[in-house]
């Protein structure tokens, strides 16, 4: 059987049409410098876990499963480069925030060492809890109340119910989605709203990572059309067809097996509102 292999060099560059660029040099700490508080939750339900929002909210609820603010904290890409660095707890405040998610609780700085954090046990930890990122209440409840992005009459839902208009804005992921580490002198870690500011863009975080779906969002009541819970963005190649424009040059037209390949791929940024990737 003759086998042959081509070596392949590539030179990629990112052309961005427009500024989508955020404040490199960016060293303040803007993003949640705490953790979510104890979440005291309404009568009729039981836990914080979404286990106890799936029977009524299945659709959304398997949605959320395949999405990565489930897997913010199990995720193993973050669970490597949490752990090189020692652990520090700003990066749970926004991969698993809720105060029950905590194995330990920051309470303050040493001025030297390797490991700056005095932190002490959290008696209030959920071993479970902490394998669901992002989870429902996390968003959705604030002063037992379940908060959400439409109105709904009073005796409609089992819990209490709150029409909250922030949920349609770009300002309601800005919390985690563009922050850099307190103390550190290093270049922001996370700068997806400046990037999204200075693109100028009219579609909100919403309008592009929760696409319209018309089903069932509710146990019992009529279908009607809401935001997606999966946020697929960059895991969808549809997504990724509509956001790049990708070109390929060869050095040339042919090549002989054992030939090493000269190519370059350019990569274009025509349809997303930040940097791609982003945080």
């Amino acid at each position: 059987m003759n086998t042959f292999k081509i070596i392949l060099i590539l030179t990629v560059s990112i052309i961005a049409p427009r500024v989508l660029w955020g404040n490199d040099a960016g060293v303040t700490f803007i993003g949640p410098s705490n953790y979510i508080p104890r979440l005291d939750l309404p009568q009729n339900i039981p836990l914080h876990s979404a286990d106890s929002c799936k029977d009524c909210h299945q659709e959304i609820y398997d949605q959320w499963r395949e999405s990565m603010h489930s897997k913010s904290s199990t995720n193993p890409i973050f669970q490597a480069c949490w752990t090189v660095r020692n652990n520090p707890p700003f990066c749970s405040n926004c991969h698993f925030p809720m105060l029950e998610q905590k194995p330990k609780i920051l309470r303050g700085f040493k001025e030297t060492g390797p490991l700056p954090f005095v932190a002490i046990k959290n008696k209030d930890f959920d071993t479970m809890l902490i394998k669901e990122g992002v989870t429902c209440v996390v968003c959705h409840l604030r002063n037992k109340t379940l908060y959400g992005p439409r109105e709904i009459k009073e005796g409609e839902a089992p819990h209490p119910v709150r029409y909250d208009p922030s949920f349609q804005k770009s300002e309601f992921c800005y919390t985690c989605h563009s922050w850099g580490f307190p103390r550190a002198r290093i270049n922001q870690t996370c700068s997806t709203s400046d990037e999204y500011k200075m693109s100028e863009r009219k579609e909100t975080c919403q309008d592009c990572h929760m696409s319209r779906k018309e089903g069932f969002a509710s146990l019992g009541r009529p279908k009607r059309v809401y935001g997606m819970h999966d946020q697929k963005s960059s895991r969808s190649p549809e997504e990724l067809r509509n956001a790049l424009k990708i070109e390929l040059k060869m050095g040339k037209d042919t090549y002989k097996p054992g030939d090493k390949v000269k190519a370059e791929i350019k990569v274009t940024n025509t349809g997303a509102g930040h940097r791609v990737p982003t945080g």
